[in-house]
């Protein structure tokens, strides 16, 4: 399943919560009657999976959580709120350096970050431009199929 804001649902306009995302799972789990059931979650997906294996146990009998990350800590939650109030209050688009050193910053163990003037940085700054995708009003995914359900008794 795709989640909501992701083609060809709506944009979303009044916002979603990881804990919506988990609901509408959990409900299509229940509405299937084929529970419990392995879950696989890429990325956003992989968030939805753990906070779903966390509250509904219960419709969880396998998860797999792929380009998976921890729950947000203080910094990563306040960072996350301004960008969507610049981005989101007041339409401020920020370059794609911006999103590029916080792609670096959130995807690369600090002692294992390429050196900000280094052949390393430019090589990583490439990789991160051909799967970049700019940020933009109800794009709220980076793809198709965040999470697959498959069935298992």
């Amino acid at each position: 399943m795709d989640n909501r804001g992701i083609a060809p649902s709506d944009e979303c306009a009044g916002g979603m919560t990881i804990d919506d995302l988990v609901s509408d799972t959990a409900a299509l789990i229940v509405h299937l009657g084929d529970g419990p059931a392995r879950v696989v979650g890429t990325s956003l997906g992989s968030r939805v999976v753990q906070e779903l294996a966390l509250v509904r146990p219960d419709l969880v009998s396998q998860a797999v959580m792929m380009a998976a990350h921890g729950r947000p800590d203080p910094v990563q939650s306040r960072l996350s709120a301004g960008e969507r109030a610049l981005y989101d209050d007041a339409g401020i688009e920020l370059p794609s350096m911006y999103y590029e050193a916080i792609s670096v910053a959130e995807s690369v163990a600090t002692d294992a970050q390429p050196s900000p003037s280094g052949a390393g940085m430019a090589r990583f700054v490439r990789i991160l431009r051909i799967w970049h995708q700019r940020r933009r009003a109800g794009r709220r995914g980076r793809g198709p199929c965040p999470q697959v359900l498959t069935s298992c008794r």
